[in-house]
């Protein structure tokens, strides 16, 4: 940005724009009050000036230096702004025309630490893997639940007395004992590679809680079929695309 601003063809033509940025400094006593006026919206990133600044200075989960970050206050200008007004009121203080604040930037320096990206691969990849998982228990209940309701065989155990209470506590049990037992084998798969130093239970609450809330999925859907076949696929598909409505919604 100096040597662009020092540079003889500067604002001569549109090829060599000017640079222009707004800021405001207050008098104080003692002091000075200095507002810089810069975009750090993180809703178009292409036009983010500088980080957000709502967010914390220093992230204690992450351990190695924020270089994103780091390079927006260099390469956006704002170091060398706030450098030419911290030397604009030197001088004006010192009354010295060469009174002059040399600027130098570097990294925070971090303890010592081990780079690992797996949390950051595992946060995409376990999603996915768990929908694959789950997606037949998911499509079998829609299908029997459904035909069930397409052979009347509901209707028939109501009129002989059965409440909806046993109705659906039924199809719970039916849906939990498919979820422990894969919970189970997930839990015995991924507990030695992929999850080493955490809690085997913690591990088995996880998987069951997501494998049980998918429950209440399936009674969502339920109404709208009258055909077994027709819901089986398409509460699967469903529930397949579900998954995707994360990136739509994301900021």
């Amino acid at each position: 940005m100096v040597a662009y601003s020092k540079d003889k063809k500067y604002m001569l033509n549109s090829q060599y724009p000017g640079i222009c940025f707004g800021f405001s400094i207050d008098h104080l006593d003692p002091g000075y009050d200095v507002k810089m006026f810069y975009s750090d919206t993180v809703f178009i990133e292409e036009q983010q000036n500088m980080p957000y600044q709502i967010d914390l200075a220093a992230d204690p989960f992450i351990s190695a230096p924020d270089k994103k970050k780091y390079n927006l206050y260099i390469n956006q200008g704002f170091s060398y702004v706030q450098n030419w007004i911290a030397n604009a009121i030197l001088k004006v203080e010192t009354k010295k025309d060469d009174a002059y604040i040399d600027m130098g930037l570097a990294l925070y320096p971090t303890p010592k630490y081990t780079a690992d990206d797996f949390a950051l691969i595992i946060s995409s990849l376990l999603p996915f893997f768990l929908l694959l998982v789950y997606i037949l228990p998911v499509g079998k209940l829609v299908e029997r639940m459904v035909s069930e309701k397409e052979s009347r065989a509901r209707e028939s155990m109501k009129i002989m007395g059965m409440s909806d209470v046993a109705y659906y506590l039924s199809w719970w049990t039916y849906f939990s004992i498919q979820v422990t037992i894969i919970t189970i084998i997930g839990m015995v798969m991924m507990k030695p590679a992929v999850f080493p130093n955490s809690d085997g239970l913690m591990i088995f609450l996880f998987l069951w809680i997501y494998g049980m809330s998918l429950f209440g999925f399936c009674l969502l859907v339920t109404p709208f079929f009258s055909k077994a076949r027709s819901a089986s696929i398409f509460s699967a598909m469903l529930y397949f695309g579900s998954n995707f409505l994360t990136s739509v919604v994301q900021d």
